[in-house]
């Protein structure tokens, strides 16, 4: 049994897509399922599939249609996962699938009513079928892995680790970054730690402005990484939905810069400090001297966080679709989530 998942759209936008669809091959992958990926021939993309060990993918081309694309390379996959920027229609949806069951991820246009399972960061009313909220949201293994290796006694200095993406503009990532010098400068003990995605890392105004504030020089990171800086982390700033959960899920007390989807969950269960994309850096600087001064307001977000976000989006998801395999097909691994 095999399921092609497609993944696609441009920039950061397409890293969060990738991302998903990484974590939903790992959980079907750990299930017995053997699963390629269709995704476009983007150099940073290759990179993070060639550190995750997934090898052979479908790339697609640049000039033609991705759609006809996929289709070409369904093959006799049993199964279809779509994570794409672009809106699907009805005839989309049903050229796609081939008869097939299909699970769209954070989809868009009238074709969506025609899937078979549509995930979503957000509550949708409108489709009875919709997995909606953090418990789907799809995080890889290594996410829970991270949030295990927490737990060393407090540092006398925190480490404010900032994650920023390509998606970023410049005033946003000066006033996060004024924000965490304004706090040190007024006397708030903490170390910053700026990473990035490999290309926003390599910009020169990003060094500069880092040099300027006096933290450390910008670092490129890829995925797992990425995780990693997270795990050493007393407090995060983040400006992404993924990076957010990623963060949460591995039991991070984050401060969520902007309204990335998926976020109001979190916000409600008092799991993140929500602060606006247009946030002052005043604000930002007060926020969080607030949260690295008081291990107690450090201990309160992980502990609501931890209700809202287990990091077993993926595994849900995963069986989901089985299920929709199980009637026809008996060749299914039987681990299921708990």
């Amino acid at each position: 049994m095999s399921v092609l998942l497609w993944a696609s759209g441009r920039g950061a936008a397409f890293q969060e897509r990738l991302s998903r669809t990484l974590a939903i091959a790992e959980a079907l992958g750990s299930r017995g399922l053997g699963t390629r990926i269709a995704l476009p021939a983007e150099e940073a993309a290759l990179g993070w599939l060639d550190r995750a060990g997934v090898r052979n993918p479908v790339l697609l081309p640049e000039r033609d249609s991705e759609l006809r694309a996929v289709r070409a390379a369904r093959g006799g996959a049993d199964a279809i996962v779509a994570d794409v920027e672009r809106p699907l229609s009805r005839a989309d949806v049903r050229a796609l699938s081939g008869g097939h069951p299909l699970l769209v991820v954070e989809g868009r246009g009238p074709g969506l009513a025609e899937a078979d399972v549509v995930v979503s960061l957000e509550p949708d009313l409108r489709r009875s079928r919709a997995l909606c909220g953090p418990a789907y949201v799809p995080l890889r293994r290594a996410v829970r892995l991270a949030g295990d290796l927490r737990g060393w006694p407090p540092r006398p200095t925190p480490l404010v680790v900032v994650h920023l993406d390509a998606r970023d503009d410049a005033g946003v990532i000066a006033r996060v970054l004024g924000g965490i010098a304004m706090a040190r400068d007024a006397g708030t003990r903490l170390v910053g730690r700026v990473v990035a995605d490999p290309r926003i890392a390599a910009e020169p105004r990003l060094a500069s402005l880092a040099r300027r504030l006096e933290l450390s020089p910008p670092i490129a990171v890829w995925p797992d990484a990425s995780i990693a800086s997270l795990v050493e982390a007393d407090v995060a700033v983040v400006t992404s939905g993924m990076v957010a959960y990623e963060a949460v899920a591995c039991g991070v007390p984050t401060i969520v810069v902007g309204a990335p989807r998926g976020m109001s969950p979190l916000a409600a269960a008092g799991a993140i400090v929500g602060l606006p994309a247009a946030a002052a850096e005043e604000r930002i600087a007060a926020a969080l001297t607030a949260l690295a001064t008081s291990s107690a307001r450090r201990k309160a977000l992980v502990a609501a966080s931890r209700t809202v976000a287990d990091g077993l989006g993926a595994d849900r998801i995963a069986d989901r679709l089985i299920a929709l395999l199980a009637p026809t097909r008996t060749d299914v691994g039987a681990r299921r989530v708990g």
